[in-house]
């Protein structure tokens, strides 16, 4: 049964053992491109329209969860992405930051010390 969390084992790994890479995965690769089927140029499909409908829910069931982590997984990604950019952006924010304030306080500072010698 799928609950929607990660497993049990997951929560007790450390973080930079749950690094993600930001290269794009196989998956979105493939969004690229036009050929989304199965079946090579000029061959057909064996099975017959109507064969096997009744087995279709149990066999398009673990398809459907699959395609559910693999939302779910994209979704992730994009947060980790979004979030290391904005940190990124956050740590240059902060440099910039405190070499302003230092070369501000030394503008103030080194006029009178400068007048003691």
């Amino acid at each position: 049964m799928e609950t929607g969390l990660l497993p049990e084992h997951w929560s007790t790994l450390p973080l930079d053992l749950v690094y993600t890479s930001l290269e794009e995965t196989p998956q979105q690769w493939s969004r690229g491109r036009q050929d989304h089927g199965f079946l090579l140029d000029g061959e057909r499909s064996v099975v017959r329209p109507g064969a096997g409908a009744l087995g279709g829910q149990e066999q398009l069931a673990p398809l459907q969860a699959v395609q559910r982590a693999m939302r779910r997984e994209a979704f992730y990604r994009s947060v980790i992405r979004s979030w290391r950019v904005l940190h990124i952006a956050l740590a240059l924010l902060t440099l910039g930051l405190t070499i302003w304030h230092l070369v501000y306080a030394l503008q103030l500072l080194l006029p009178g010390m400068l007048r003691r010698f």
